[in-house]
């Protein structure tokens, strides 16, 4: 949890403030978080931890929701990132195995969009070669 937190804090920051001015609820692992188990309550996940234990860092509890809107807001706020939205991706650009952009349809115009770096979030559904 702590790697994870410190990564998004080093990419966004001032994101955990954020998150807390949005509703996160802050905790002090290992003592403020507990986890109630078939065999009892524990303070860790995997039942091992049985009493409070100071981990020496704070964590914050939110819905995954919550967090994905606060990236997205701060991942838009960025100046070399742009939004496109009501389009669809046609292909991808590519030469030589690499690829280097996007072809979209937006408002029934097809539109070439260079990029250094292209995800596919298309999951199960993705026509991606």
């Amino acid at each position: 949890m702590l790697g994870g937190q410190q990564v998004i804090a080093s990419l966004y920051p001032g994101v955990l403030a954020r998150l807390r001015s949005l509703g996160a609820v802050r905790y002090r692992a290992g003592i403020e978080n507990v986890w109630f188990l078939p065999d009892g309550k524990a303070y860790n996940a995997t039942g091992t931890v049985r009493e409070p234990r100071d981990l020496g860092f704070d964590g914050y509890s939110q819905s995954r929701g919550l967090l994905e809107h606060c990236i997205r807001q701060r991942t838009l706020a960025l100046a070399n990132v742009q939004l496109i939205t009501n389009s669809s991706v046609r292909s991808l650009i590519h030469t030589k195995g690499r690829v280097h952009g996007v072809q979209y349809l937006s408002q029934g115009t097809c539109h070439c969009l260079p990029a250094d770096f292209v995800v596919d979030a298309g999951g199960r559904g993705s026509h991606a070669a």
